[in-house]
């Protein structure tokens, strides 16, 4: 989700953040196209609302 609410890339992409920051406004993310096997990684301002995955220890 874009700063202003609005949804992007539905039904093209599946987007989570890492758990790695780049600097105080950036926060890499990794991301998953459909119909492909790639694991994609990208960098993103952190006031983008992407998916959060969490795994127990």
């Amino acid at each position: 989700r874009q700063y202003h609410s609005a949804f992007f890339f539905l039904h093209e992409y599946g987007m989570y953040w890492a758990t790695t920051e780049m600097d105080k406004d950036l926060a890499w993310s990794r991301y998953l196209t459909y119909g492909s096997p790639q694991l994609s990684r990208f960098t993103y301002k952190k006031y983008y609302g992407l998916s959060v995955r969490c795994i127990k220890d």
